[in-house]
């Protein structure tokens, strides 16, 4: 506004009508307001985010760790998708984001998640009848170690839940509970 202010009424020889003072004026201020949002989106981009390792491998996991790729601002980083079969499920139809791995089934998960300072264990469906789980959440939640089931922590993200990650087990907890505004995608 200063800036408008000086070239219209203090410098005459530019010859600014109104119309042009306000045109440079929201031209000016616009390119700054997209600078400022891509030096944030940068900066959460690089800044510290909670790491999360998704026990199943599925569209619904790849689609998440997508999702999470896609929006760096929400604050987290997907680290790698786990097998819970020794028969690997992953197809690659869908390429997964960078920095996201597959782990196989034979890898130490207790020792990946202590290692690679996980922060959230998300469970897809599949996942509970995996041997890994329970020996994965025996070790790991003294270190605070948060797990969340898959549907939930999909709804959280992005607001939608996926037809993959509902059991019925989500169906008694989802209903059950006074928060049932949940849309399914």
């Amino acid at each position: 506004a200063l800036l408008s202010l000086l070239f219209f009424y203090f410098i005459p020889l530019f010859g600014i009508a109104p119309k042009v003072n306000l045109f440079l004026f929201l031209a000016f201020f616009g390119m700054l307001g997209l600078a400022q949002r891509a030096l944030a989106n940068r900066l959460f981009a690089n800044g510290a985010k909670r790491r999360v390792l998704v026990l199943g491998v599925n569209a619904e996991s790849t689609e998440l760790a997508q999702a999470i790729s896609d929006n760096p601002q929400l604050g987290f980083r997907v680290r790698a998708l786990a097998e819970t079969t020794p028969i690997a499920t992953y197809a690659s139809k869908e390429p997964l984001p960078p920095g996201v791995d597959i782990i196989e089934y034979s890898v130490n998960l207790v020792n990946f998640v202590q290692e690679k300072n996980i922060d959230i264990v998300v469970v897809s469906p599949e996942a509970y009848r995996s041997p890994q789980l329970m020996p994965l959440f025996e070790k790991t939640v003294h270190n605070r170690v948060e797990f969340m089931r898959l549907a939930d922590f999909t709804e959280e993200i992005t607001g939608t839940v996926p037809l993959g990650a509902i059991s019925d087990q989500w169906f008694i907890d989802t209903m059950g509970s006074p928060k049932s505004n949940t849309s399914i995608a």
